[in-house]
């Protein structure tokens, strides 16, 4: 599975890293986990990292399903960290998908821009 995490309780923070070729599976598989984890708290922020990402193979229908399935609570900050402009363009659509009833999400190119957005209060 090409997309790890770690739960910060402490942190109140969730950071995964996608790695390798990513495929619709690979969220389906990444949701579950984190449904199944005693640690899990949807009112956590996360930090979703895509930059060491090969390759993004991700349909429109994957997308779909992950947001209609969301685990995040309205309020929940998410950044999602991208390399390209593919994957940014992805992730807006999934952000667009979601709409605002399953977390707030901002799409950054950088690591730092993202953990200052989930610091800011």
């Amino acid at each position: 599975m090409p997309i790890y995490f770690k739960i910060e309780t402490e942190r109140r923070r969730v950071t995964s890293v996608a790695i390798g070729t990513l495929i619709d599976d690979d969220l389906t598989q990444h949701q579950q986990s984190l449904a199944e984890d005693p640690d899990f708290d949807p009112s956590h922020q996360q930090l979703f990292d895509f930059t060491p990402s090969d390759e993004i193979r991700i349909t429109y229908a994957a997308l779909a399903s992950t947001a209609a399935n969301s685990l995040w609570e309205p309020g929940a900050k998410r950044a999602f960290v991208v390399k390209s402009s593919i994957g940014d363009s992805m992730l807006q659509l999934f952000k667009n998908t979601l709409g605002e009833d399953r977390g707030t999400i901002e799409v950054f190119r950088s690591k730092d821009d993202a953990m200052a957005w989930l610091e800011d209060k």
